[in-house]
């Protein structure tokens, strides 16, 4: 298999790619298409800092997806990151490829004959990785070493988002193995690894291939010294052969040299250690050097990474050598030439300047532009990023160790953008980096989730189309309720010794604060609070960023890597279930069948019920809390702009008021062996858990940012276009009051990220309105306190309709969801307890709003102005 084709394998949206040298323009025209076609959603590369910075900058101007549709992490290692890894992920298993291939054409294409077209001669292992097998736990041990080398806690965030998949875990299998991978020289080098692996044992000859060497033979020496090898044989093309005459003299061993005429280049890594008794092998990216083999990160040495066969048939292995044994020529012999100036180098790359600017991303929902510099200028310098000819003043905040300016206009652009620092005044230019848009990667981080079944909602599709559908969101129904180590709580990292101070007892967001009008919005964003600190930066996660997106946003977004044409793209998006539905061969479009239209509403039902459950509450985390709460609201605000949703818009509504409920409001008695539990409020029940857990600050993190609080907010403009306004006010009014949905949330920042809720101006009307209507419905209930008494004395009129609106004191609203044929009891809905009651309710024992106001006019009067305020 070539890595084209592992490119294209269907089924492992997640993909990390590692590199030395990076082709941005080969990687966006070739690799990325492919991944694309194979079904990629999130894919990371990380690559050596330098190399990257001076590739994709000289590429400015012709990238297209750079920082949008992928993401490049730049690695600063002591010396060279040098891993050239390709690893793709889904939520059942994995494809791990590891060699000697750069991310460039001619590592990528890389060829083993010289009749093969294009490329370098490489070698590279693929292989599958199984859940609880040995090469699952290499893979999880592999992806936290390349965590650790992330320079920022977004990009480690992105890499530990991989590791923490359901099934990587640490458990060993019992059985042995001969092969085992790694990622080497963060903390062990090599050379040592392999010593500990292979204590005690010797072998008779080492066959070597490799891309570079050093000075020395320092690596041949380590293997001579350790396990008593007494003949050598290194193949080499003779350009890159750095081995010094001067300095082999005291080797005393048989070292020969197959150099090999360079066309085409031999750029593989191999290492066979033979005797008769038993032989070892090492492939990968380590070349012949001290750099890879024998020094660590910390000491200018490489981050390699290497496939380690602890007992294998060295015969299997002399494929990949271009010459045979016979033909090498002792090294005295070789003509090499002494060149005590040439330092080691293992890249065969022009040496690039140290790079001042690092990092630049934007985060368009906060407005807001995060600069990293290396080294950082004082405080107290003007520090100004440059952008598009638009110049943004700088300030600093050390806890991130990164600058930052706020309420900036972004420029669209359709080429990656790139940016710039002055630093100082006059300002001293730095060089030039792309610009990561934190918006649009941010689309790839829940890629094991069917996000796109959602986005399908507003659509009319093949007769097919629509049981692919429904059985879409029934699997990511149930992933969100199941699987809870998918939805790790990842909270920005803090560097060792800093805190962060968070109010113990955190009231409530005046919404009025939010959003002030929607003129506000649309004239621009204040600028925000700098003592904020950036730890509470919004982050839309899966189903969250379906709410502040349009189509042409977000999921629908234009793909920059393909030149298809609008009318295409619709075309494809038909014609994507099992082709036509007539003899003509043209696809026909279909309205869904009343029974699917019950089957996705069956499907909501069952799962806001499941929501609800007491086993939901005692083991999901806050990010499976938030998405799973935010589901069934995403659904319902997409199923009723397509057909899915015709005829069932009310039925839709309940589904949204089920899930506030359920959230904010519901208190029930459960029985368990004759013993009773009060099961809280769903967001209270999981916050006393992981305050017991000591946890009490991430679940503010993520549930307080007030991200929710705008989709809970968003989302009740539904009920208000049936005609229920005064629920609509009740609704609102849990929300308000609930201060855990805005417990960390920072005002300014909301009403940013509020601006992508104006394409239905009435999301934006209501959370305006939410505090006016909730001080309305307090004092409505104040008042039904005071006329609680003369009302219990005053004589009951049985004249209850179904939708009438009860109340009592320590009860609160009930509606009238049925009546019995005396008309003196009725089925309830009660907000109280998030249910309809099972069995009939005696009326007498409720006051009937309806009733009452027809002859109190003070009691109309309010229950007027509740349903003004939101109307």
């Amino acid at each position: 298999m070539n890595l084209r084709e592992l490119c294209q394998i269907q089924g492992f949206p997640a993909v990390l790619l590692t590199t030395y040298n990076f082709d941005p323009l080969f990687f966006e025209r070739v690799v990325l298409t492919d991944l694309l076609a194979g079904g990629a959603k999130k894919i990371l590369v990380m690559a050596d800092a330098d190399q990257v910075y001076s590739s994709v900058e000289k590429a400015q101007g012709q990238l297209l997806a750079l920082g949008r549709k992928y993401m490049i992490v730049p690695v600063l290692a002591g010396g060279a990151f040098h891993p050239k890894l390709c690893i793709r992920l889904s939520n059942k298993g994995g494809i791990v490829a590891c060699g000697s291939h750069n991310l460039s054409r001619s590592g990528w294409l890389g060829r083993s004959q010289d009749e093969d077209s294009g490329g370098n001669r490489e070698v590279t292992t693929v292989w599958r990785v199984e859940p609880d097998s040995h090469s699952a736990v290499d893979l999880r041990s592999v992806l936290n070493v390349l965590s650790e080398l992330c320079n920022d806690s977004r990009s480690r965030g992105a890499i530990l988002d991989l590791r923490d998949i359901s099934w990587l875990t640490n458990v060993q299998p019992p059985e042995d193995r001969s092969w085992h991978w790694t990622v080497a020289g963060k903390d062990t080098n090599l050379a040592s690894l392999l010593e500990s692996r292979w204590e005690g044992r010797q072998f008779d000859r080492l066959r070597i291939a490799a891309g570079s060497t050093d000075s020395s033979a320092a690596m041949v020496r380590w293997a001579v010294d350790t396990f008593n090898i007494r003949q050598v044989i290194l193949e080499i093309d003779k350009e890159c052969c750095n081995l010094d005459p001067l300095l082999l003299t005291d080797l005393g061993i048989d070292f020969r040299l197959n150099l090999t005429p360079g066309k085409p280049r031999s750029h593989l890594k191999v290492a066979v250690f033979e005797s008769d008794q038993s032989s070892a092998a090492v492939v990968g990216s380590a070349n012949c050097s001290s750099a890879a083999w024998l020094r660590s990160s910390e000491n200018s040495g490489n981050i390699e990474s290497v496939v380690i066969y602890d007992e294998c048939d060295p015969t299997e292995f002399h494929s990949l050598f271009l010459m045979k044994d016979q033909d090498a020529i002792p090294w005295h012999n070789a003509d090499l030439i002494a060149h005590d100036e040439k330092k080691e180098d293992d890249s065969d790359e022009p040496d690039v300047p140290v790079r001042q600017l690092r990092q630049v991303q934007i985060e368009k929902g906060a407005n807001t532009v995060y600069v990293r510099l290396l080294p950082n200028p004082p405080a107290d310098q003007t520090v100004v990023a440059v952008v598009a000819n638009k110049r943004f003043i700088l300030s600093y905040f050390p806890a991130e160790d990164v600058w930052i300016s706020q309420s900036v206009d972004w420029p669209e652009e359709i080429c990656t953008p790139f940016a710039w620092v002055e630093i100082g005044s006059p300002g001293k230019p730095t060089n030039v980096v792309w610009i990561d848009d934190l918006d649009s990667l941010g689309d790839t981080s829940n890629w094991q989730l069917p996000l796109r079944a959602i986005r399908h909602l507003d659509r009319h599709m093949l007769s097919a189309g629509y049981r692919k559908l429904l059985n879409d969101l029934g699997l990511l129904s149930s992933t969100l309720l199941e699987n809870t180590n998918d939805f790790q709580d990842k909270v920005l990292s803090r560097r060792q010794g800093e805190t962060e101070e968070v109010q113990v007892e955190a009231q409530p967001v005046d919404p009025r604060s939010l959003i002030k009008s929607i003129s506000d919005l649309h004239e621009g964003a204040r600028s925000l609070q700098h003592s904020a600190g950036l730890s509470t930066t919004l982050t839309l996660t899966g189903i969250m960023r379906l709410f502040f997106y349009e189509a042409k946003d977000a999921t629908e977004s234009h793909d920059p890597t393909k030149s298809e044409s609008k009318k295409s793209k619709e075309e494809e998006d038909r014609n994507t279930e099992n082709g036509s539905d007539d003899a003509s061969g043209v696809a026909q479009l279909h309205e869904p069948t009343e029974k699917e239209k019950r089957r996705l509403l069956q499907q909501l039902n069952n799962f806001v019920e499941k929501l609800s459950s007491a086993e939901f509450a005692d083991r999901c985390s806050a990010r499976q809390l938030q998405q799973a709460a935010a589901y069934p609201l995403a659904v319902a605000k997409f199923a009723v702009q397509g057909p899915l949703g015709q005829d069932i818009e009310e039925e839709l509504s309940d589904v949204v008021i089920r899930v506030v409920e359920v959230l904010l409001k519901r208190r029930q008695t459960l029985m368990s062996n004759d013993q009773a539990r009060i099961l809280e409020p769903l967001l209270e029940e999981v916050f006393q858990r992981y305050s017991a857990e000591g946890r009490k600050d991430d679940f503010r993190r993520i549930i307080g940012d007030g991200v929710l609080w705008l989709v809970l907010t968003s989302s009740l403009t539904m009920v208000q276009e049936q005609g229920r306004q005064f629920e609509l006010a009740l609704l609102m009014r849990d929300v308000v009051q609930n201060g855990l949905l805005t417990a960390t949330a920072i005002p300014e920042r909301l009403a940013l990220l509020a601006r992508r809720l104006v394409d239905k101006e009435s999301s934006v009307v209501y959370t305006k309105q939410a505090s006016v209507a909730t001080e309305l419905v307090v004092a409505l209930e104040d008042y039904l306190e005071k006329c609680w008494g003369g009302y219990e004395e005053a004589k009951r009129v049985f004249d209850d309709e179904v939708g009438d609106w009860l109340w009592r004191p320590e009860i609160g609203f009930v509606r009238i969801t049925a009546l019995t044929e005396d008309h003196r009891k009725a089925l309830i809905h009660v907000r109280k307890r998030a249910a309809d009651l099972a069995n009939p309710a005696y009326l007498n024992y409720y006051m009937n709003i309806r009733q009452l106001q027809a002859r109190d006019d003070k009691l109309r009067s309010l229950i007027d102005d509740v349903d003004m305020s939101i109307s």
